[in-house]
């Protein structure tokens, strides 16, 4: 459908972007997955992907550092992700890694 206007990078970009819809990646970064990269070689006879995968990563923003976040392609955005609403972050070890209280004392 778009492989013919389409690079498969630019398709994914723009799968990013919010411009088109993808029934697999659109799910997958509502989940809160990030694409890396754009690859080739992947199930080379599929007429679907033509050969073509995204590579995604989803980080566990519950033990992630800032860090972990550095270095993301700027060309694959995630735009079905707002801004993060919570700063705690949990510690291995941690009783109560949502920082809520459970009733419970």
């Amino acid at each position: 459908m778009h492989a013919n206007r389409l690079t498969a990078e630019q398709y994914v970009m723009r799968v990013c972007r919010g411009e088109l819809r993808d029934p697999t990646l659109t799910f997958q970064l509502k989940g809160g997955f990030h694409v890396l990269a754009v690859v080739s070689g992947y199930l080379q006879y599929d007429p679907d992907s033509r050969g073509y995968a995204a590579v995604i990563e989803w980080l566990n923003e519950d033990v992630a550092r800032p860090e972990d976040y550095a270095g993301r392609n700027p060309r694959f955005p995630n735009v079905y992700l707002g801004p993060k609403t919570s700063t705690t972050r949990h510690t291995p070890g941690d009783s109560n890694p949502s920082g809520t209280s459970n009733g419970v004392h």
